[in-house]
């Protein structure tokens, strides 16, 4: 397997202590466990929505979110519904307190604790904001504005962005798929997906903050709660990673990529993938739990 060596964690060290890292922070980062039960997940529903609406779905069954909620889009004929109806579940839930013993540990945490200047987010919550905030930081909330507006509000968008600075004690985090608090900038039906990937590649300096784009281009990614058949990562890295950094050589980190597969094929499964990301996304695969990963990592860097 080619997976995650020593060397690989020398290599993420480096670049995390001279906040060279770029965090992009993935669905599955928000459907965290603190412990057994229901009530200790943070965000749970994004997959229970979607069996939700795929009761009433007519042909197969499938669970996929995006499928789901153009579903949703269609037979309601309104592109906002199911934005409004995820965004409105999101916003009733609490948040926890990171500053607190139990959490310390977490993915979020752990990710505030890096001190970087940027994180980017494909999830619509504001988890990552919380958490910095509770690490005593004044985080700057931002998204990406995909759709068409016209040349003035978009020049006074990205002057409100860049003229505030991105360091340790006021990171960016920038919700590349929107936010709950603008349902219309969200990226969550299967046309949403095609429209951004459309957009972002003849837009991409203009949907994109300059020091984000610097940040992307400059900088070891590191891939947090993602699967590779997702269509976020896909997405992530066909309309925008590679529009930045074509040319670039850089060994980047992935997280999540496994499978729920039986010893035999996930080790087949692992053997592949591990060679596919690395010669298709020069990505690095850690193969476990965003959990197990950033104590690891955490312990790596600070001790036990």
């Amino acid at each position: 397997m080619i997976g995650m060596n020593e060397s690989d964690w020398d290599d993420l060290k480096y670049y995390v202590r001279r906040k060279k890292i770029t965090a992009f922070i993935g669905p599955e980062l928000s459907s965290h466990y603190i412990g057994s039960q229901k009530s200790d997940q943070w965000f749970p529903l994004l997959k229970e929505l979607a069996d939700e609406w795929a009761e009433k779905y007519p042909l197969e069954k499938p669970s996929h979110l995006s499928r789901m909620a153009q579903y949703i889009a269609i037979v309601g004929n309104n592109e906002l519904r199911p934005k409004t109806i995820l965004a409105s579940r999101i916003e009733s839930i609490s948040l926890p307190d990171f500053s607190m013993e139990k959490y310390r540990k977490t993915p979020y945490a752990i990710l505030a604790d890096l001190n970087l200047p940027v994180y980017i987010t494909t999830n619509y919550d504001h988890l990552m904001e919380k958490a910095l905030e509770d690490k005593g930081k004044k985080p700057l909330s931002a998204f990406c504005r995909w759709k068409e507006e016209s040349d003035l509000i978009k020049k006074i968008r990205r002057i409100d962005t860049e003229n505030k600075p991105q360091d340790s004690d006021s990171p960016l985090v920038f919700h590349l798929y929107g936010d709950i608090n603008e349902p219309n900038f969200m990226v969550l039906t299967e046309r949403d997906y095609v429209d951004f990937a459309i957009y972002m590649s003849k837009e991409i300096t203009a949907a994109l903050p300059g020091p984000l784009i610097e940040s992307i281009s400059s900088n070891m990614l590191l891939f947090l709660g993602y699967q590779l058949q997702d269509i976020n990562f896909l997405v992530i890295f066909q309309s925008v990673i590679r529009s930045i950094e074509a040319a670039s050589t850089k060994k980047n980190v992935g997280v999540q990529f496994n499978a729920d597969l039986d010893k035999v094929q996930k080790k087949k499964v692992e053997d592949y993938l591990d060679k596919y990301t690395d010669k298709i996304f020069n990505v690095r695969v850690y193969w476990g739990e965003p959990d197990g990963f950033c104590r690891e990592l955490h312990s790596r860097l600070y001790g036990p």
